[in-house]
């Protein structure tokens, strides 16, 4: 029986039903699907009549001027009123709208960080003059939570469930819901209302706040995915103020139904549901299903994300606490806290730990690379395809990743390697920001560099698996590359903390070819040693040398917290896991990096 897709709209006035829904449908697949699509239109329980066709633009350049200039807590009080006012619900009675009110505060500030540039850079903002740009984000802000206040506080989450229940009951045959904005919301609820009977393949949600504390608090508890739903799929950008909160998986379980996807949407606002739909986590699997496409073998598209450990292990020999020390800048100077780190840090040290078995990088369960391409999230221009040259042969040796102007970091064995002592390779190049088919010679809009200078800490000598496998590309005075791509933060972390971060790893894997994209995977901390970090992340060959890093704000730039280097394979009786490991970044390591650095001519001290 084929298959029924059923949209649940966002927030806001619609243009007319069947209208709003051929849009959706020539977004995902490119036509009108016809019968085959149904729109579950709540908008009329709000709005006496759909939107004009005028560009919303036109009304952002016309909005009232002391929208623009009141600071974010006025501009968050007057929007809270307003909902209270539209709702009939009395400031003395409205008690539990506080717990919308963090959110609301959240995206206003969030809102004008982005109007400024201040999250994601000037060219993510829209081509505004910046009062507009301000005006724009926070009309997005009030026509969001006034919807989602009137739906929890002013009578409709009934008649709005209503709406997405008798949409599903109309549609015969399995069904895919999407779901974007507010709209996530109301058909997760009325999902969980139906039941196993819904009979849903997959639910998608865009652009949604489900993830968001504050809303979490209001829906009814314990968090699922709805009973009838066999797969749920959930793409955000990180930059889009309704979806503050992004990954709904460590919440609503269980954890194997669900998948987070971070991706770019280029809308005005960064949550308009025509790029959403447009994106690989979604087209390419719903185009199949409707239309009869194959998926297409080259797909853009955002992260997936698992939950935390319930229960994250820090070995015994992991005695370092240390300050948390950070050097380097993505595109800027660190601050003195930063450069200085390093050198007030002293170096404890305890017995050395057993080696677990080196094997090849591996796929740990199943397989959860994404392919990544140029996205606000990933720093991918960072990252390098490294390559040996010589008068005999070439081919890659690994990954590397600016943390200077002239300074890549990579793991010891790609630079120090026997093929290199050999003779062989003379040379190795630095190809930063590959992302695309092919691996030709033709050089990369950010160029291309060649070494000969190395160094590396305890470099891989006779086999044997040194404690710190990190290695550096020194290059020379007229190669400063990574001014042009920006260069990672240090991060060290003590062994206690890093212990319940979700890791993430960016690299040139051997299985697609030397040099022709990155993956990314983000997956749990298995165990924590003094020196090392061992993963659940999934790898391939050719990512030796990645960075191992963390985001603790999502707004924050990325900080490495190690070097990616090998798996262990089996269940090694040293650590009784299988794993993927990389030495970490600690207060020793810092200290020679910033050395490193510093010889050529980075984090100059003031």
């Amino acid at each position: 029986m084929a298959p029924t897709i059923i949209y649940v709209h966002g927030n806001g006035n619609q243009i007319a039903m069947e209208r709003l829904r051929s849009e959706w449908d020539h977004a995902l697949f490119g036509r009108d699907l016809g019968a085959a699509s149904r729109m579950a239109y709540w908008a009329r329980l709000r709005y006496a009549k759909p939107r004009g066709e005028a560009a919303e633009l036109e009304a952002v350049a016309e909005a009232d001027p002391a929208q623009r200039l009141v600071g974010p807590e006025a501009f968050a009080a007057d929007v809270l009123r307003e909902a209270r006012q539209e709702s009939g619900v009395a400031t003395e009675a409205a008690a539990d709208d506080e717990r919308l009110q963090k959110w609301l505060l959240r995206m206003v500030y969030d809102a004008d960080a982005l109007a400024n540039g201040e999250a994601g850079g000037p060219a993510e903002a829209l081509p505004l003059p910046r009062k507009l740009r301000i005006a724009a984000f926070r009309a997005l802000v009030k026509r969001t939570f006034h919807d989602v206040y009137a739906y929890f506080f002013g009578g409709m989450r009934d008649p709005m469930r209503q709406v997405v229940e008798t949409t599903l009951a109309g549609a015969g045959g399995p069904l895919v819901v999407v779901g974007h904005s507010l709209g996530t919301i109301i058909a997760y609820e009325a999902l969980r209302r139906i039941g196993a009977q819904a009979n849903v393949d997959l639910f998608v949600t865009a652009g949604s706040p489900l993830g968001v504390l504050e809303v979490q608090d209001l829906l009814d508890k314990p968090l699922r995915v709805p009973d009838g739903v066999r797969e749920w799929r959930n793409v955000n950008d990180a930059r889009d103020l309704v979806a503050l909160d992004h990954r709904i998986r460590p919440e609503y379980a269980p954890a194997d139904r669900c998948t987070d996807f971070i991706v770019s949407n280029g809308s005005d606002n960064h949550h308009g549901i025509g790029e959403y739909l447009a994106t690989a986590p979604i087209r390419d699997v719903l185009r199949p299903l409707f239309t009869g496409e194959a998926a297409p073998l080259v797909t853009a598209g955002g992260l997936r994300s698992v939950s935390k450990p319930e229960t994250p292990v820090v070995a015994e020999e992991a005695a370092v606490v240390a300050p948390e020390p950070t050097a380097g800048s993505t595109g800027s100077e660190p601050d003195e806290r930063s450069r200085s780190a390093a050198v007030l840090v002293g170096k404890g040290k305890s017995a050395p730990i057993r080696r677990a078995a080196v094997t090849t990088e591996s796929v740990i369960g199943p397989d959860e690379r994404v392919r990544i391409f140029d996205t606000h999230l990933s720093p991918w221009r960072m990252i390098c395809s490294l390559r040996l040259t010589g008068p005999t042969g070439a081919g890659a040796i690994g990954t590397g990743w600016f943390i200077g102007p002239r300074t890549v970091l990579t793991a010891g064995h790609c630079v120090f390697s026997s093929h290199f002592f050999g003779g062989w390779a003379s040379q190795i190049q630095v190809v930063p920001g590959r992302n695309g088919p092919g691996d030709s010679a033709v050089s990369t809009p950010f160029g291309r560099v060649t070494s000969t200078r190395f160094s590396a800490i305890d470099r891989w000598v006779a086999g044997e698996n040194a404690d710190y496998d990190i290695g550096c590309i020194h290059l020379a005075e007229d190669q400063d590359l990574g001014n042009t791509v920006g260069w990672f933060s240090l991060a060290a972390p003590p062994a206690e903390d890093l212990a319940g971060f979700l890791l993430n790893i960016s690299g040139y894997p051997g299985d697609r070819g030397a040099g022709q994209e990155q993956y990314f995977a983000r997956n749990r901390v298995l165990r924590v040693t003094e020196r090392r970090v061992f993963y659940e992340v999934d790898t391939f060959g050719g990512q030796s040398g990645a960075p191992v890093w963390i985001h603790e704000d999502e707004n924050a730039p990325p900080r490495a917290i190690g070097v990616h280097a090998y798996g262990t394979g089996g269940t090694p009786a040293d650590f009784d896991i299988t794993a993927n490991s990389a030495p970490r970044i600690t207060p020793e390591v810092l200290e020679i990096v910033t050395e490193w650095v510093q010889q050529d001519g980075g984090w100059p001290q003031t």
